[in-house]
C-alpha cells in the first residue's frame, strides 16, 4: 500500500511541478482583446516593448507615429504588425515614449482564451464574439471588429466558412485597423 502512495504522491508532485509551465505557455501564445497578443501588450509603455523584439523588417515612420512589420522567417508568411503613436501627441505618460496601440498578427501561434486563433471559422468567431459587425471591406478583406473590447478578424471572403486571416488587438474604440492589402503595400513598398 505505501508503494501505491509513494507512487500517488509522486505522480501528484510531477503534475503541479509541470502545470505552471504549461499555463505560462500558454499566456505566452494568448490574445487578449483590447490589451496584447502574446508578449506584444498594447499601451504607453511601447518603446519597452518593441525593445524586446528588435528591428522590425519594415519601418515606416511619419507624423507621430509608426507603422512596423516583423515577417516571419522561412517557410513561415505570418507577419506582426504594429501601430504607434508618439506619447507626447496623445498626452500619455511618459512623454518621450511612445503607445502601442494596434497589433496585428497573422500567426496561427497565437489564440484566445476561446480557442480562436488564425484559421478559425467566422462561424466560429461569431459565436466567441457575437458583438463583432462587418466592419471595413475592401476587394481582398472583410474584417469583423469589435470596437468596444478592441478586437477585430479579418477574413478573405464573407461566408461563414471563410477561415480567419489575422486578427488585430487595438485600445478599446481605436479607430484605425490595418488591412492585408495595406500591410502588403507597405512591405512591397519597402523593397524598392
Amino acid at each position: 500500500m505505501s508503494k501505491l502512495v509513494t507512487l500517488l504522491l509522486s505522480i501528484a508532485i510531477s503534475h503541479c511541478i509541470m502545470a505552471p509551465r504549461s499555463v505560462a505557455q500558454s499566456q505566452t501564445n494568448l490574445i487578449v482583446p483590447g490589451t496584447r497578443i502574446g508578449k506584444m501588450v498594447l499601451g504607453a509603455n511601447g518603446a519597452a516593448i518593441l525593445k524586446k523584439f528588435g528591428r522590425p523588417d519594415v519601418l515606416d515612420a511619419g507624423m507621430s507615429q509608426t507603422r512596423q512589420v516583423w515577417l516571419g522567417k522561412g517557410s513561415s508568411k505570418a507577419s506582426l504588425f504594429i501601430h504607434t503613436t508618439a506619447n507626447g501627441v496623445i498626452d500619455a505618460k511618459p512623454m518621450a515614449g511612445v503607445t502601442i496601440d494596434v497589433i496585428r498578427t497573422s500567426s496561427t501561434e497565437f489564440h484566445t482564451a476561446s480557442g480562436i486563433s488564425v484559421g478559425s471559422t467566422l462561424a466560429q468567431v461569431k459565436r466567441s464574439y457575437p458583438l463583432i459587425h462587418r466592419s471595413i471591406s475592401e476587394r481582398q478583406s472583410v474584417i469583423f471588429c469589435d470596437r468596444r473590447h478592441g478586437i477585430a478578424f479579418e477574413f478573405m471572403l464573407n461566408k461563414q466558412n471563410a477561415r480567419c486571416r489575422a486578427i488585430t488587438v487595438f485600445l478599446p474604440g481605436h479607430g484605425f485597423l490595418p488591412t492585408y492589402h495595406e500591410i502588403s503595400s507597405l512591405i512591397q513598398t519597402s523593397r524598392r
